[in-house]
Order: structure tokens, then C-alpha cells, then sequence
């Protein structure tokens, strides 16, 4: 999204924007100075901030917000930076936004304790909100993002994807939060379960709409545009829905070539944009895939 079209989209709720903010800070605060300083490199470059956007937007859709659509908003972006966090670690990622990852500066320990702490501060928020029904989707949709991240990594091994398992995946690990985040934001201001589920379905579909996205600009962004080297994706072997279509209209033996490809460049990107070490493992590995790209090559060749 465009900065114009941002600003368009969300000039209904400017000033419900900068309460957000107070509210956001406010909730983070912590009186060990460490965590302060980690928490304010973060805010320097604090992203888009989409779903506490449609929190806010779907509360001034069905009403006025109230002092618990700030507190919702605020745990929303809570959760969503917390993953944030795990996720660079997990990935040993080294850029977030154009910056140096919390895990390149502070290093994994720190990066997950302080993960920790911004999901314990959104428990703090969740508990102040007073609602049942909120806590019984904040919970499972915390279940739904690690779920979705754990079954990612486990496709990424077994290279067994599909577009259903796509589908499901992505609605886990992303989806779910955009889903949250509407529909906590009508329940602060509403009782209407039909606006409810209306606006849940609505934030759902757009989080399938932005991870596809996002799988698409991975293969053609830059870091500029991006925030984070582009490749990623690749570099991890996780099979996004570009490539499992590539895969789906390809022959068998083109598409085994394309996979031993995809692992053999995915490696020549992490020794140059990831800093990733050479040792005999890998050196064992890349030729094992080298030797199976050309073979399966060659029988292609021999075949057409």
C-alpha cells in the first residue's frame, strides 16, 4: 500500500491514530532501562502498523471507539511485533524494515526475551479488556500463528506443499491476526455477532490477500522496497504459492530439476547476502545437489 492511498484509507481515523500511540507506548513501558532502549529502536522504525489500523477501523465502522479498542489495538501490534522478534531469530534473519534485526544487534537471547516480554505485556492488555469472548480469540489465534509457523518449517522439509495446504497455512500464520484484529475491534464497540463475524471474515481474506502478496513481492521486490533482502523465501526452500504453482504445471522431471535449483541457489544467496559459513557440510551438500541438478538435467536434454 502506497503511502497516498494509506493516508486515504485511514484519514478517518488520524486522530484515533495518535491515542493508538500513547496508549501503544504507554503499555510497553517497562522500568528495566534495557528493555526501554530495545522497545524505542524498534518504534524508530515501527512498519505500517496494518492491523491496528483495521482494529481501529472496524470499531469506527460499527461505532465510536472506547478506551478497550486503543487497548485491543495496542495487544494486536503487541503479538504481531513479538512474532516479529521470534521470527528473525528463528530465520537468523540480519535485516527488519531497512534496519539491523533486534536479534543482530542485541543477538538471539536478548531478541527472545524480549519477545517474551511484549507477549506477556499483551496478556497484561488482554486481562484489562474484561471480555471472555476476547480472550477466547486472542488465545486461539495465538495457537493458530504457531501452528502455522511450525507446519511452514516442517513443509520446508519435506517439500510436500500444496495449494490447500497453502491456503490453510497462510490463514494460520498470518491471516488469523488480521482476523483478530477486526473482529476485537467491533467487539469493543458492539454486541452485533453478525458485524462481528462479518468484519473476522473480512480480515481474514485480507491476510490471505497480503501474504500472497508478500510471497510475490519476495520473488521481484528489492531490499529497498521490502525492508529485508528479497530471496528469502527462497533461500529457506519454503515453497510459497508462486513456486507451487511452478511445480503443479511443470513434468515430473522438470520440476525435480527446478527444486535441486532452488537448494543449490538458495545456498549461493545465503553465502552472499546472509553471511552464511562455508564449511564441508556444506561443501558435502552443494555437491550432492549440483551432481543431481545434472543428471536430471541431462536426461531431459537426452529426452527433448
Amino acid at each position: 500500500m502506497n503511502a497516498e492511498l494509506q493516508n486515504i484509507v485511514t484519514s478517518p481515523i488520524r486522530e484515533n491514530l495518535i491515542r493508538f500511540e500513547a496508549v501503544y507506548r504507554e503499555s510497553l513501558h517497562s522500568d528495566v532501562k534495557l528493555i526501554n532502549t530495545i522497545i524505542r529502536y524498534i518504534s524508530r522504525k515501527k512498519g505500517k502498523q496494518l492491523r491496528p489500523r483495521l482494529c481501529l477501523l472496524s470499531a469506527g465502522l460499527c461505532g465510536e471507539p472506547t478506551e478497550n479498542t486503543y487497548r485491543a489495538a495496542a495487544l494486536i501490534e503487541m503479538i504481531h511485533v513479538a512474532t516479529l522478534i521470534h521470527d528473525d531469530v528463528v530465520d537468523d534473519a540480519n535485516l527488519r524494515r531497512g534496519w539491523p534485526s533486534i536479534n543482530r544487534v542485541w543477538k538471539n537471547k536478548l531478541s527472545i526475551l524480549v519477545g517474551d516480554f511484549m507477549f506477556s505485556k499483551a496478556l497484561t492488555n488482554m486481562i484489562h479488556l474484561k471480555d471472555f469472548d476476547a480472550l477466547d480469540i486472542l488465545s486461539s489465534t495465538a495457537e493458530r500463528l504457531s501452528q502455522g509457523e511450525i507446519q511452514q518449517i516442517e513443509k520446508a522439509i519435506k517439500k510436500n506443499m500444496t495449494e490447500k495446504i497453502y491456503y490453510q497455512m497462510v490463514s494460520d500464520k498470518t491471516a488469523s491476526l488480521f482476523s483478530a484484529a477486526c473482529k476485537l475491534g467491533v467487539m469493543t464497540v458492539t454486541e452485533d455477532n453478525d458485524k462481528r463475524e462479518a468484519l473476522a471474515k473480512f480480515g481474514e481474506k485480507f491476510g490471505l490477500v497480503f501474504q500472497i502478496k508478500d510471497d510475490l513481492l519476495d520473488i521481484t521486490g528489492n531490499v529497498e522496497g521490502l525492508g529485508k533482502p528479497a530471496g528469502f523465501d527462497l533461500k529457506k526452500n519454503i515453497l510459497t504459492l508462486p513456486l507451487i504453482y511452478l511445480f503443479e504445471n511443470l513434468p515430473a522431471s522438470e520440476a525435480s530439476t527446478i527444486n535441486y535449483l532452488q537448494v543449490f541457489f538458495g545456498s549461493i544467496w545465503g553465502i552472499l547476502f546472509f553471511s552464511e559459513i562455508i564449511n564441508i557440510n556444506f561443501l558435502l551438500g552443494a555437491s550432492l545437489v549440483l551432481l543431481g541438478t545434472i543428471i536430471s538435467t541431462t536426461k531431459i536434454i537426452k529426452r527433448t
